[in-house]
């Protein structure tokens, strides 16, 4: 049986850590404005090549979005055990199947994520 200052004290831990890792983040390294080029092909009318700009927001360090992946990879293994432990629930208060499409969804979230570190080949090394 879970006490539910228990269970408040949980939440409110996980997302004191959240708020801390983005106050960190925000103080010590801050996104800043970067702007990219790429030279095209084609051409105007007075037959200047045209560039074209992409501006983004960018943080000197990758650390930080290697920690948030790290951060959703223990959510999701927190929730898998969750799942884990309430898959035998009587029906009506039984939420595991939902909680199960859940992980999966988010798993593969993680992985596309991962999966675009490697596509950039910014990963701290």
């Amino acid at each position: 049986q879970i006490q539910r200052k228990a269970l408040f004290g949980a939440v409110f831990c996980l997302c004191g850590v959240s708020i801390i890792h983005l106050l960190l983040f925000s103080l010590l390294d801050p996104p800043q404005q970067t702007t990219e080029y790429e030279l095209t092909e084609s051409k105007n009318t007075d037959g200047e090549t045209i560039v074209l700009t992409s501006t983004y927001c960018q943080s000197d360090s990758s650390l930080w979005r290697v920690a948030a992946v790290c951060y959703h990879t223990i959510l999701l293994f927190i929730a898998s055990i969750q799942a884990f432990q309430t898959r035998k629930v009587g029906q009506d208060f039984n939420e595991t199947p939902l909680l199960v499409i859940l992980i999966y969804s988010h798993f593969i979230f993680l992985a596309l994520r991962m999966l675009t570190f490697f596509l950039e080949g910014r990963l701290p090394y």
